[in-house]
């Protein structure tokens, strides 16, 4: 019985080795960030007891740590791989221009080349960081070139003659004896690849300003052909007013200000309180006419009732409609106090009058004398 149990304790132990030595892990995963099982291991169908797996970084980022795991009881060791984002170096600088630079220069992200007013890029100017480092060629900042300058009649340029001119290049211009610039005497070579302004023009000083007609209007001044700064003044006949400047002067650009004008005179619809036109009015008058007014009744008219259309497009002094006043309808008067003074005046002068009366009674009586000899101040007043 004793040797019977031996040998089922052996046999038990034999097949838990025999389990043991025959254990296998499963394929390995992670949740690390940015990490994959190598392209080796990610192939193989079994990892038996004591086998090693690899781990790597996906393309932009760089290993930290150490990338192997392994199988042991059939379980995975920790792994210890952390993989960090790739940084790629400084782009460096361009000529006449500069990259745009994102806040990190991080794998994946892009920069673009921009260069300076006056020059333009060679090629796309855009370069991407990768897992080797830039790609694409430096930038390069080509000047902007303008091709021969403009010629002009009558005129000549200074600058030295060129089939092309780079950006920022002037040419200079002059007229010939007898005419005078008009416009610009420098021509600058902008990134446009043109001469800006446009070019000048020589005109000649016995002809500068064209001649000048005024309708319903007369000037006064020199006969054409008009010199630079010869001077005129216009008026405008009668029932017609100036619209403008009255006086123009002859400059390069022509005349300045520009001429005048003779508009006909119009006056718009008179208007007056408490009053109208005796007449259908109408929106406007012409030079000279002439409208009457009255007023609405309870109200008189202080003016000429008769308004005429005058040379500044206003009316005569319009006339005003008062109220009508009556006597039955005479505005209140002030209240006066004079009365109350008079009545006092009269008081005081009967008061007077009385005391006077009762004294002279007084002294009057038999004892006159008496009441002297005795009480003389009595009959004193």
């Amino acid at each position: 019985m004793l040797r019977h149990n031996h040998i089922l304790s052996a046999t038990w132990i034999l097949c838990i080795a025999s389990v043991q030595t025959h254990a296998e892990c499963p394929k390995p995963t992670t949740t690390v960030k940015n990490v994959v099982l190598s392209d080796e291991d990610i192939l193989k169908a079994s990892f038996p007891e004591g086998s090693t797996a690899k781990f790597q970084c996906i393309p932009g980022y760089s290993r930290q740590g150490s990338p192997t795991v392994t199988c042991q009881d059939g379980q995975w060791t920790p792994l210890a791989l952390k993989c960090i984002i790739k940084v790629c170096a400084s782009p460096g600088e361009v000529a006449n221009g500069y990259y745009k630079l994102p806040d990190e220069l991080v794998f994946g992200v892009h920069i673009e080349a921009v260069c300076n007013t006056g020059y333009y890029i060679i090629g796309s100017g855009v370069r991407h960081c990768t897992a080797n480092g830039w790609d694409g060629r430096e930038a390069v900042c080509e000047v902007v070139k303008c091709g021969s300058a403009p010629k002009i009649q009558s005129g000549t340029s200074l600058s030295e003659e060129k089939s092309e001119y780079e950006y920022g290049n002037i040419v200079t211009y002059i007229c010939n004896n007898g005419y005078t610039l008009k416009g610009s005497n420098i021509l600058t070579c902008r990134e446009d690849e043109r001469f800006h302004p446009d070019p000048p023009e020589c005109i000649e000083l016995a002809n500068v300003c064209p001649k000048l007609i005024i309708e319903n209007g007369q000037k006064t001044g020199p006969n054409p052909p008009y010199k630079l700064k010869s001077h005129l003044t216009f008026k405008c006949n009668e029932g017609f007013i100036l619209s403008g400047s009255a006086d123009v002067t002859c400059e390069v650009d022509g005349w300045t200000p520009l001429p005048p004008k003779c508009e006909e005179i119009q006056c718009f619809k008179p208007q007056i309180t408490n009053g109208t036109l005796t007449a259908e009015a109408k929106e406007t008058y012409k030079f000279k006419s002439a409208v009457r007014f009255k007023c609405n009744p309870g109200f008189t008219m202080q003016g000429n009732e008769e308004v005429t259309c005058g040379s500044n497009a206003d009316w005569s002094p319009l006339p005003q409609c008062k109220v009508l006043l009556t006597p039955s309808a005479s505005p209140p008067q002030p209240p006066s106090h004079t009365w109350w003074i008079v009545v006092l005046i009269v008081v005081v002068i009967i008061s007077l009058c009385v005391i006077y009366v009762c004294y002279r009674k007084k002294c009057s009586r038999k004892d006159y004398v008496a009441n002297v000899v005795t009480n003389p101040e009595e009959c004193d007043l």
